[in-house]
């Protein structure tokens, strides 16, 4: 049996091809390249083809730095340790790993015969019969079904932290606005008829901020805030920012709501005062937040302004 017997050295290829071509072929065969193989050629021939299999790669595929003719000088040495090609261990079964590796044993009488070969291949295969061929499809598609599932464990993954990432950019940003930016389109900016924009600050606060650490003023208007937004989320209303105390909602703008929008904001305002009554001050439970709002019905501009950390910009 002879790889590429009788074929023709195509010049337009090159050298290389030829060596590429001798990658299957065993030490003792690479001297004299036209004299007939062996069975125990035949072996070592087949191992090589494992090692295909099990990296989904070409013969020393691991030794990219390393041409075809230097990978073939290096076998044809008889060095020790033998030059041969590394599978990593977590590749395939490790009875794989040994049945390759004695395939490549330098002397060929120390190579498993075929029939060994089937024995240790009926042996993985939980006793049942299978043939060589029917071996290497086998593992090619068990590796196929473990590369689909971790494919889809990667897509999932994708997709969860891209979800993430739009939920955040969502709470940054109008959705319709958001939208845009991600397909890389230009936000205009856009004149609303009618809105209605509401504002709110706490009495008191620069007092209450002076008789407090840092750390107790952003706990103050984390737990403030957390529970305005709960209420917003109730209304057709959008939260524009937050200064400070300062709280900045609107309605009729990304998205128009007819003559609604007084509405929700008076309704959303009655809701706010409604919850400071309950509001409790983690470090002075006994002080009670007072809300000062303001409200405005009018004409209004809305744009994004600034391209890092964008935000929503109203001119009314």
């Amino acid at each position: 049996f002879k790889f590429k017997d009788g074929q023709a050295v195509d010049e337009e290829v090159g050298i290389d091809h030829e060596y590429d071509a001798l990658l299957w072929t065993a030490p003792e065969h690479l001297d004299n390249i036209k004299e007939e193989r062996s069975k125990e050629g035949d072996v070592y021939s087949y191992g090589i083809i494992l090692q295909e299999i099990i990296t989904r790669g070409s013969p020393y595929s691991m030794y990219e730095n390393l041409s075809a003719k230097e990978i073939l000088d290096r076998v044809k040495k008889c060095s020790n340790p033998r030059f041969r090609p590394v599978v990593p261990e977590d590749y395939g079964h490790p009875e794989y790993h040994d049945l390759m590796s004695q395939c490549w044993e330098e002397a060929p009488t120390s190579r498993p015969r075929f029939d060994e070969i089937m024995k240790a291949l009926k042996k993985l295969n939980g006793g049942k019969n299978i043939n060589i061929v029917d071996n290497m499809i086998k593992m090619m598609e068990k590796y196929t079904d473990h590369l689909e599932e971790l494919v889809a464990e990667r897509t999932k993954q994708l997709e969860d932290e891209k979800a993430k990432t739009d939920e955040l950019l969502y709470r940054m940003l109008p959705r319709t606005v958001a939208e845009q930016l991600k397909h890389g389109e230009a936000v205009s900016a856009e004149t609303f008829d009618m809105v209605t924009i509401f504002f709110s600050d706490i009495v008191g606060f620069t007092k209450l901020a002076a008789e407090s650490t840092p750390m107790q003023v952003v706990d103050l208007l984390n737990d403030l805030y957390t529970c305005f937004d709960q209420i917003v989320d109730q209304h057709h209303v959008y939260k524009v920012e937050t200064i400070g105390d300062a709280y900045m909602v609107v309605s009729g703008l990304p998205e128009r709501n007819g003559n609604r929008h007084a509405g929700e904001i008076a309704r959303m305002s009655l809701d706010l005062l409604s919850a400071t009554t309950t509001f409790v001050v983690r470090h002075k439970k006994e002080y009670r937040i007072q809300l000062r709002i303001g409200i405005h019905s009018g004409s209004c501009v809305a744009g994004v302004v600034g391209f890092k950390n964008a935000a929503l910009l109203l001119v009314w």
